[in-house]
C-alpha cells in the first residue's frame, strides 16, 4: 500500500475510534447525571480510604504489630 493511502486509512481509523468515544462518552454522561458527578468522586475516595484502613488492620494483625495509636 502506497504512503498516502496508508495515511488515510490510519487517518480514517483515528476519526472513527473519535467518533466512537464521544457517542460512548455522551451516553455514560447522560446515565449519570442524576448523581453529582463531584458526589460520585466523593464517594469512592470514602470507599478507597475505608478499603485502605480496613486492609492496614489486617496486615497490622497478620504482623503483629500495635494499633496505630498504641505504639
Amino acid at each position: 500500500m502506497p504512503g498516502r493511502a496508508r495515511s488515510a486509512l490510519w487517518f480514517l481509523v483515528g476519526a472513527v475510534v473519535a467518533t466512537v468515544a464521544v457517542l460512548v462518552g455522551r451516553k455514560v454522561i447522560a446515565a449519570n447525571r442524576d448523581t453529582p458527578a463531584l458526589e460520585r468522586v466523593n464517594e469512592f475516595i470514602d470507599d478507597v480510604r475505608r478499603a485502605s484502613a480496613e486492609r492496614e488492620a489486617e496486615i497490622r494483625e497478620a504482623l503483629n504489630l500495635p494499633e496505630e495509636g498504641d505504639e
